[in-house]
C-alpha cells in the first residue's frame, strides 16, 4: 500500500518501509535528535542558493520560470510525511492531491495531459529560439527580470496556442480553456 511519494528522493513510502526506518533507529533515538544533526554549507552552495551577501543577483533564481508560466502547467503538490516517534506517518500531500486541485485534467487520459504539456513545452522552447533566450542568464534577464517582455512572451504563448489546432481541442478536456479567453 503507497503511504506518500516523496519528491525529495523519489521513493514512495510504504507501510514496510515505516518498518524498516523504525528497525534501523537506535533504542533511544528519537526524530528529535536527528533535527539536531548540524549541517554547514559551502561557499559554493552559497553562492549557488544566492545567500552570499557579496552577490547582488542570481543563485537559484535564474533557474526560474516566470511566474504566470504556471496557468500553463501542473504544479505538483508535494509535502513529505514525517515519521512520528511512535513510527507513525503525520502530515504529507494526499494520494488524490491532483484530482482535487486539477478535476478536469485528472479525468483526461494520461495521453491527454502528456500531449498538452509536450505541446505547451515545443511552443515555449520555439519562442525562446525565436527571441534568440539561449541560456540561463538571458532567460533570467528577458522573462524573469523584464517585465514587460515577459507579458509580451506570454501573450505570444497564447496566440501560439490559438493557433494549434491540437491544443484547442485539448484545453476543455483538461480544464485549460482560460488559457485562450
Amino acid at each position: 500500500m503507497i503511504i506518500q511519494k516523496s519528491s525529495s528522493i523519489g521513493k514512495f513510502i510504504t507501510s514496510s518501509d515505516q518498518a524498516n526506518w523504525k528497525k534501523m533507529q537506535p533504542a533511544h533515538s528519537t526524530m528529535h535528535a536527528i533535527n539536531k544533526d548540524q549541517v554547514t554549507i559551502s561557499n559554493i552552495g552559497k553562492l549557488a542558493s544566492g545567500s552570499d551577501q557579496n552577490q547582488e543577483e542570481g543563485g537559484v533564481s535564474v533557474y526560474q520560470l516566470p511566474s504566470w508560466m504556471k496557468d500553463f502547467t501542473f504544479s505538483i503538490e508535494s509535502v513529505v510525511a514525517t515519521i512520528q516517534s511512535n513510527g507513525k506517518l503525520s502530515g504529507g500531500t494526499s494520494g488524490d492531491w491532483f484530482e482535487k486541485k486539477y478535476p478536469d485534467a485528472a479525468k483526461a487520459s494520461i495521453s491527454e495531459v502528456e500531449k498538452f504539456s509536450t505541446l505547451i513545452s515545443d511552443h515555449y522552447q520555439g519562442l525562446l529560439e525565436k527571441h534568440g533566450i539561449n541560456n540561463t542568464q538571458s532567460h533570467y534577464e528577458n522573462l524573469i527580470l523584464d517585465k514587460e517582455f515577459s507579458e509580451f512572451f506570454r501573450s505570444e504563448m497564447k496566440n501560439a496556442i490559438k493557433n494549434d489546432t491540437q491544443l484547442l481541442t485539448l484545453l476543455p478536456r483538461i480544464g485549460k480553456s482560460y488559457l485562450i479567453e
